[in-house]
């Protein structure tokens, strides 16, 4: 591994605004995904096995730099001598390299090693292997690694009670915590969070006693891609969790500092958009096209860091040019953007899916979608400002947009329980996706009677401005429609 360097940086490598909320203390990962990674790209199943020992590298460096104190990897189950034998082999031998190629660097590192399972059913130089490295890295603190080999969850509590029995330990004694120090893993945590990779929902008899509360995270990537930012999105989805463990929830509050954080941005943004309104014309479709673009990029590396794969720069084009498009009032135009984009991202990830991108059809849609929802709704602000009374509408819309989305915050965080979208945002919920279409009808109804009062537009009415707000994230359909 690479030396990480501190400089400039804080404890966990990271500038502190870098950081996801909330670090878990342990994580658990079931690295699964190695054997398809490997067919997906024709190559024989020990080629992904030994493409996963190097990811793991990258894995743990990452979780040197978040600052988590304790990581587990299920690197061999019980179950998985019922494979090939010819696997099995490679596996140990593979298992065998890494400790001959990696120890140092891992004691360098302040990496101490820990092993859970049943050492003594393995072949004797690779325990000696195994008992030599735990010997060497054992007064390191900086992570501490915990490696399952030859490990099951329920043979581990089957060793625990038998222990238990040959120590003469009573009924009346056993508890909690007794149960837990006769584990494999006494003296270290339970699990905070449990990663299992390639997409599958099963616990696959792992930790089951330390696992009872844990939070499960199954990202739709095969374990060689679970990269850095991977495991950012991973602790991200954890910080927004809310551990209750059985009990009652807690009242939730409102951030104050996101809320002075809302003002700050409104007070900068707002009147850019006001110039950029009075101006009109292409400097106000060029402004909306480039905000478009940034929007697009951005929307397009969230699905990037769940593991798809959609093409970024053909989604950002096609927006780009939506916007614009929009802007001659020529609905054929639109369309015709969007047909093209269409035809041009079906050959390019049919390409992709030849090429063993197995998740080659998700891609597709997701490219397709930052066009339609991103490109689309973007054009609907250029549409509605070539309206004859077009000025006065964009100063009723720009409110709209930040009193939805404040409204949304406030009633989202105190209120919200039911998530829209768990990777893409999983801050919003539906709750406060309703407060904002409910706060902002009567708010830009309000606006709208104001403007109708000083004589500001023939066709702005406070109905239509109450439909102005409870509908702004609608397609450019609606800017027509209001004009009727």
């Amino acid at each position: 591994m690479d030396s990480i360097d501190q400089s400039g940086l804080d404890q966990s490598g990271l500038e502190q605004n870098d950081l996801p909320e909330i670090i878990p203390t342990h994580i658990a990962i079931i690295m699964d995904g190695n054997g398809r990674w490997a067919l997906a790209r024709g190559l024989p199943r020990l080629a992904g096995h030994r493409a996963g020992t190097e990811n793991l590298r990258r894995v743990i460096e990452a979780c040197i730099e978040f600052g988590i104190q304790y990581l587990t990897i299920y690197a061999f189950s019980t179950e998985n001598w019922g494979r090939p034998q010819e696997e099995v082999q490679g596996l140990m031998k593979i298992f065998e390299d890494v400790i001959d190629r990696e120890l140092q660097e891992l004691h360098d590192q302040g990496i101490q090693l820990r092993h859970i399972g049943r050492l003594d059913q393995l072949d004797p130089v690779f325990q000696e292997k195994v008992s030599r490295a735990l010997e060497y890295t054992r007064d390191n603190q900086r992570l501490v690694l915990v490696v399952a080999m030859n490990y099951g969850g329920r043979d581990e509590i089957v060793n625990a009670i038998q222990r238990m029995i040959q120590d003469d330990v009573t009924p009346e004694e056993v508890d909690y915590g007794l149960v837990s120090k006769y584990l494999f893993t006494a003296g270290v945590p339970d699990p905070d969070l449990i990663i299992r990779t390639s997409g599958e929902l099963r616990g696959s008899n792992f930790l089951i006693w330390q696992g009872a509360y844990s939070e499960w995270y199954f990202p739709p990537v095969y374990w060689p891609d679970f990269d850095k930012d991977q495991l950012r999105l991973a602790l991200e989805e954890f910080s927004h969790r809310e551990r209750r463990y059985g009990r009652v929830e807690a009242a939730k509050t409102i951030n104050l500092e996101d809320l002075i954080k809302r003002v700050r941005v409104a007070l900068v943004l707002i009147p850019v958009g006001l110039a950029a309104n009075i101006l009109g014309g292409w400097v106000y479709c060029l402004l909306v096209a480039l905000i478009i673009g940034v929007a697009a990029y951005e929307y397009a590396l969230l699905y990037k860091a769940s593991g798809l794969r959609p093409a970024v720069v053909l989604s950002v084009g096609a927006a780009v040019l939506i916007v614009i498009g929009q802007s001659f009032n020529r609905f054929e135009l639109t369309a015709l953007i969007f047909t093209a984009s269409l035809m041009i991202s079906v050959v390019y990830h049919l390409f992709e899916y030849e090429r063993g991108r197995d998740q080659a059809a998700t891609d597709f849609a997701v490219t397709i979608s930052a066009v339609v929802y991103v490109g689309w709704l973007g054009s609907y602000f250029v549409s509605l400002r070539n309206l004859p009374d077009g000025f006065w509408w964009m100063m009723i819309v720009l409110p709209a947009v930040w009193l939805a989305d404040t409204a949304a915050y406030i009633f989202g965080k105190r209120f919200g329980k039911h998530k829209m979208t768990r990777r893409l945002s999983p801050n919003k919920t539906w709750e406060g996706y309703l407060a904002g279409i409910l706060v902002a009808a009567p708010g830009t109804a309000l606006l709208a009677l104001l403007w109708q009062l000083l004589g500001a537009g023939e066709s702005i009415s406070p109905w239509r401005g109450a439909l102005l707000g409870a509908s702004w994230r609608c397609s450019p359909s609606l800017a027509t429609w209001v004009k009727a």
